[in-house]
């Protein structure tokens, strides 16, 4: 069992569980709206933290423009090369997936995701293109509760990445994955003195426990209401004189 101390409001979080694995899902969604086309020397993609461990079962993108060499690259913090995907040149809008992957991506750890064609180097000048979609062009990009930090990037061929957007997407490189890791147990204020302690909704069977001294093992369920919004699970609760403890079991 571990805890966590939260700045000088000494609410303190613990968790226990187990692992679990959870059907494939797709890292960003878009719904409505219309895209424009962007293209770059190098590629496109985006970073992004996982809230949990998860194992990668596929990459993919959409090929805009027939690229010759396409190659889906996954990063570690967005400056070492984990895998490279190749993919058959492509025949322009479509959508191309590779299944031959089973990557574990851990917990609180940095990624990236770009999409180029052909092997970045500072000698190849090759030009990929990506749909981009934006909430201006009417987008709603949606992206899954296991990930934090989800910014738009693009990769020079040099390997430098610039960030863009955290409301966009280069459509571009995506993955599924599954969830193999427990759910984490996070805590965010949300108005003067209340907070909200949540977990991913995906992650079914598990009851909240609460405590008020971790020295006795007097845990009991939560007697609130939890809500779940088909994305987190948690509650509200006004900061509480002293310590507070929860935890997850299952």
């Amino acid at each position: 069992m571990s805890s966590k101390v939260l700045g000088v409001l000494v609410l303190i979080l613990t968790a226990t569980f187990s692992s679990q694995t959870l059907a494939e899902t797709n890292a960003v969604t878009v719904t409505g709206g219309t895209s424009i086309l962007g293209f770059t020397t190098g590629g496109f993609g985006f970073s992004f933290t996982p809230a949990t461990s998860i194992t990668l079962t596929s990459v993919g993108y959409f090929d805009a423009t027939a690229n010759a060499a396409p190659i889906v690259s996954i990063w570690s913090s967005t400056n070492t090369i984990l895998t490279n995907c190749p993919f058959s040149a492509g025949t322009g809008s479509q959508t191309m997936r590779f299944t031959n992957i089973s990557l574990p991506l851990l917990a609180g750890q940095s990624y990236a995701i770009t999409v180029q064609d052909g092997a970045l180097n500072a000698t190849n000048t090759n030009t990929i293109t990506a749909q981009v979609f934006l909430p201006e062009t009417g987008a709603t990009v949606s992206v899954a509760p296991e990930f934090d930090n989800y910014v738009m990037q693009t990769v020079a061929p040099s390997g430098v990445f610039s960030p863009a957007t955290s409301t966009g997407f280069f459509n571009g490189a995506n993955f599924t994955y599954v969830v193999t890791g427990a759910p984490v147990l996070r805590i965010r204020q949300i108005a003067f003195f209340w907070y909200t302690v949540f977990w991913n909704s995906q992650s079914t069977g598990y009851s909240l426990e609460e405590n008020f001294d971790l020295s006795t093992s007097s845990w009991f369920l939560y007697p609130g209401t939890i809500y779940d919004d088909g994305n987190i699970r948690g509650i509200d609760i006004f900061l509480p004189t002293g310590n507070a403890f929860f935890r997850l079991i299952k």
